[in-house]
């Protein structure tokens, strides 16, 4: 079993999502704009530091327009793939918000050095006890842990792992949530084991993007953009906590497809609006029975992911 972050997050939170999405491989033929916008987000943020990693601070330019050739692909890219709905989050307003970001963080070249850009991770979960030793064994192959991790840089001497996240929520609000990032934790855990890179963190760069919707026209007005860089330290008995949980949601997994079991948690229905798969589940019909009018097949592994 290969099992990532997105993955295992999805079970923990609803069964008959984790169902529809990575079972079936069913997405909306609708879009999200915000993922939209961080997918050309993250696409930029590649696309620059990689020149940096390959040539150096010396060429600004060069590196400019290797981020927004690299973001215009990755847009473009996404917007193939399903149907959208505009609103402020464009690709212009990323160009600018990207642009804002580089004068927000003009001075990095003083005390970052870029080590490793996008780099993906295939790592096998090893038992620490006796319990974690039989869960793992009901699992069929073994279990691996895999992801990729945005950016390893090193900054005053220090290695460090750099996730780039995009927002449309306040930053001290989106920081407070990393506190206790799952998915941090599993990045430092595969630093460590799967890419021999020992951190004394992970830096979490806020990329915040907003605008206000006229009530009377419907119309967006300025985009406000901000930036933030969170740092995240995690001790060993951290990065054992999160390896007990990843192992047990991997057993849990293992378990519902076993019995084909995988029930609704309607906890999970509304959390933020309603979840892309409520008119599924809505039917109240056998799953092999439910009609699928709206998705289309498209299953997503980081591994496979360009």
């Amino acid at each position: 079993m290969e099992l990532d972050n997105t993955k295992s997050s999805c079970f923990r939170s609803c069964k008959r999502k984790y169902y529809w999405q990575h079972i079936r491989g069913l997405q909306s033929d609708y879009g999200s704009s915000a993922i939209r916008y961080g997918v050309a987000w993250h696409g930029m943020m590649e696309g620059y530091y990689r020149y940096i990693a390959e040539n150096g601070w010396g060429n600004k330019e060069l590196a400019i327009s290797a981020a927004l050739e690299n973001g215009r692909k990755s847009w473009d890219a996404e917007t193939e793939k399903k149907n959208f709905i505009p609103d402020y989050r464009t690709f212009d307003a990323c160009c600018k918000a990207f642009v804002h970001y580089l004068s927000f963080f003009a001075k990095d070249e003083e005390f970052i050095k870029i080590l490793a850009t996008e780099t993906k991770f295939k790592c096998r979960m090893m038992p620490e006890d006796k319990q974690q030793e039989v869960l793992l064994t009901a699992i069929e192959g073994g279990l691996f842990f895999t992801g990729r991790i945005d950016l390893q840089i090193e900054m005053n001497h220090s290695n460090w792992i750099l996730d780039f996240k995009t927002t449309s929520q306040n930053i001290s609000t989106q920081a407070a949530r990393l506190n206790r990032s799952g998915q941090l934790i599993g990045y430092s855990y595969a630093g460590k084991e799967a890419l021999k890179f020992v951190t004394d963190g992970c830096l979490v760069s806020i990329a915040y993007v907003s605008a206000y919707k006229s009530k009377k026209t419907g119309e967006y007005g300025e985009v406000s953009t901000d930036f933030a860089r969170i740092p995240q330290i995690y001790s060993e008995k951290d990065l054992l906590g999160w390896k007990e949980l990843f192992i047990t949601t991997a057993s849990d997994i293992q378990r519902a497809m076993d019995t084909n079991c995988f029930p609704m948690n309607f906890d999970s229905c509304y959390q933020y609006g309603p979840c892309s798969y409520t008119k599924l589940c809505e039917q109240n019909r056998p799953l092999e029975e439910t009609v699928t009018e709206g998705f289309h097949v498209d299953y997503w592994d980081v591994m496979e992911e360009a």
